[in-house]
């Protein structure tokens, strides 16, 4: 089985930065994320975990769940609609969501090089 999970910003925690809690002034921080930089983990929170069968085109997985939470979504689904900012972890790898794709990133939160492209 593969454990998917969705990670969100958490506008309700402060920011270690400006010691706000997180707005827009946050999330462009996190929309201008380039390769150089390191994500909080500490500014997300897990709002969705599921399993499915395995799977073997991280591709087209990462869009089914793009596309599954930007329509109509479970029920149970406490989050927002997926976007900019947002990770998918698919069992210990993660995925950040950029305005065209994803960027995979370490389990420090750091780009890593993709052996495939993700689109």
């Amino acid at each position: 089985m593969t454990k998917i999970k969705i990670l969100q910003i958490n506008h309700q925690k402060k920011c270690d930065t400006c010691n706000k809690k997180h707005g827009k002034s946050c999330l462009n921080k996190f929309i201008d994320y380039n390769k150089t930089e390191k994500l909080n983990f500490d500014c997300y929170n897990e709002v969705y975990s599921y399993k499915i069968k395995n799977i073997n085109n991280i591709n087209k997985q990462l869009n089914k769940i793009y596309q599954k939470f930007n329509g109509v979504q479970p029920e149970d689904y406490k989050g927002y609609s997926l976007s900019i900012s947002d990770i998918i972890k698919i069992n210990d790898r993660y995925f950040y969501c950029q305005p065209f794709g994803f960027i995979e990133l370490d389990k420090n939160f750091k780009p890593v090089e993709l052996k495939e492209k993700i689109i």
